[in-house]
This record gives structure tokens, C-alpha cells and sequence, in this order.
């Protein structure tokens, strides 16, 4: 997607950089113009844009950006998707007569903290 992006438009990705906030106009009609950058030396700079795309996800700092400029933020919708995460623990049986379940290859003595490795 990035290497059809950058071949398809003028745009430059500028990497090694921290976006700081918005640059803008104040007023009447406040208009965001660029963005403020930290670069890799620590030195700001501004980086004028006809278009800012903000894709740092539930981590953004969109809506206190706006305010600086004085622009009110959108309004939110948030979505519950219902996704969940789980993970388990099992413990595995104890091996039998210093065989453990390798294919019936040995995997120590009983009570062995070795793993069984397979053959590769």
C-alpha cells in the first residue's frame, strides 16, 4: 500500500520524525495548515500540507491539537466490536518410564525440566 501510495502521488513519508501538533490559522475560520515535526537532530519545524492524515489510531492527540489551533474536535463514535483475548496455561502429563509423547523418542527422566526436541 505505502510503495502504491508514494508511486502513485507527489507525496513524501518523512521518517524519523515526531509530530508535535497542528500549525494553523486562528479566528474566525481556523484552519489547520501543516503540522509542527521534531526531527531526528531534536530541531522543530514546520511542514506546510494541503492534506494531514492523522493514522496514530486510539493513541491520537488529534483532538488537543485542535483546540490549540482553536478548531472544535469532530464528534466521536465509539464502537464496541465485542473482540476479546484469552490464553490458558496447560500442563502437559507426566512422562512414563523416562518417555515422554515425542513419537516415542526419549525425552529424559522422569521429572526431566528438558524439553523434547523433534528431529527436524
Amino acid at each position: 500500500m505505502r510503495r502504491l501510495f508514494l508511486r502513485e502521488t507527489r507525496a513524501k513519508v518523512r521518517q524519523g520524525v515526531q509530530v508535535l501538533g497542528l500549525v494553523g490559522t486562528c479566528g474566525a475560520k481556523p484552519r489547520a495548515t501543516g503540522v509542527r515535526l521534531r526531527t531526528e537532530s531534536g530541531s522543530e519545524e514546520d511542514l506546510l500540507a494541503d492534506l494531514i492524515v492523522d493514522a496514530s489510531g486510539r493513541n491520537t492527540h488529534a483532538d488537543a491539537w485542535l483546540r490549540q489551533i482553536g478548531v472544535p474536535p469532530p464528534a466521536t463514535q465509539r464502537v464496541d466490536a465485542k473482540a476479546g483475548y484469552a490464553s490458558r496455561f496447560y500442563k502437559a502429563p507426566r512422562a512414563q518410564s523416562g518417555r515422554g509423547r515425542c513419537g516415542g523418542r526419549a525425552c529424559g527422566s522422569s521429572g526431566s525440566r528438558r524439553r523434547c526436541r523433534a528431529a527436524r
